[in-house]
């Protein structure tokens, strides 16, 4: 299962004209207003004012209307907690537990009697959702959802603004592709066979990867060695070199009109192209468990 709220917008892809510069964080959006205002053909006025439309509507929402969130921009864990039982309980759930599946039944029944643990990670937006025409989008806040007993049954995400972006049972996502911060370090070792030290580990989603990197599913990714990695549910290890290649999206878009498609084969994962929140940005293998590649859906012949 896989529910996307009715708010969020599909993804705004955003042309790069940087030169090609050491990997790191995107920018901030408004750091890249002019850029953003070019593509869209409206003025940077017009654009801040659709973003502070849009925030007004988050803030001023009632009970019941598609923008309403009980902590509108939340600040601290009880405010996301509070805006996530909201989304779960009145908005996606709200025909309550009789009409469930089994295990949904059984989420929802754990969470309305606090028999559940709730753990909240922050999710950097490295996609090309990161600006979107209707709000900005730098980060969401994951959700896990655990039986005492340390299964995990769910995961969901809260936007920036606290409504619902996604949600989805585990056994749709697999558990075992997630990553922690605290165990990248370990897990980069068992892959390269050597020692690095993992420095701003944090997560990530990003597009690009061939065992996707999302928001519910993010990427751990961190700085060592003066590059930055990204270790794709913990199966594909990948490198951002110090002056990689860049493309716009523009670019790749003629390209598909030219020759086509390009279908997922030994290239894309050799040396992806993954997004940076204003461009695609070439990655390049350097370690890959094949074993763990396979049971998370990739073909062996990749």
């Amino acid at each position: 299962m896989r529910i996307a709220q009715a708010a969020f917008s599909s993804a705004f892809l955003l042309i790069a004209t940087a030169a090609p510069a050491p990997a790191q964080r995107p920018v901030g959006c408004e750091e890249r207003m002019s850029e953003i205002a070019q593509i869209l053909k409206k003025s940077e006025a017009q654009i801040r004012a659709r973003w502070a439309s849009h925030r007004r509507f988050v803030l001023t929402a009632e009970p019941g209307e598609a923008y309403y969130a009980p902590r509108p921009y939340p600040r601290n864990r009880q405010e996301i907690l509070e805006d996530f039982r909201y989304a779960y309980f009145e908005r996606l759930f709200d025909q309550g537990p009789d009409q469930l599946d089994p295990r949904e039944r059984s989420i929802y029944q754990g969470l309305n009697k606090g028999a559940l643990s709730l753990e909240i990670e922050r999710v950097e937006n490295w996609t090309t959702s990161r600006c979107s025409p209707a709000r900005p989008v730098g980060y969401y806040h994951l959700i896990r959802i655990f039986q005492p007993d340390g299964e995990e049954l769910a995961r969901a995400t809260i936007l920036p603004t606290g409504l619902l972006g996604q949600y989805a049972q585990v056994n749709d996502i697999a558990t075992h592709a997630f990553v922690t911060t605290d165990e990248a370090a370990t897990r980069v070792r068992q892959m390269l066979g050597r020692t690095v030290n993992p420095k701003d580990t944090r997560y990530a989603a990003l597009d690009g990867l061939p065992l996707r990197c999302d928001e519910i599913l993010p990427c751990t990714v961190f700085q060592a060695e003066g590059r930055t990695w990204i270790l794709d549910r913990g199966a594909l290890l990948y490198q951002i070199l110090d002056a990689p290649r860049r493309v716009s999206v523009s670019e790749l878009r003629a390209q598909d009109r030219t020759a086509g498609p390009r279908p997922l084969g030994p290239s894309s994962v050799e040396a992806p192209l993954v997004t940076q929140g204003f461009s695609w940005v070439e990655a390049t293998l350097v370690a890959k468990d094949e074993e763990r590649a396979r049971s998370q859906g990739m073909p062996a012949s990749q």
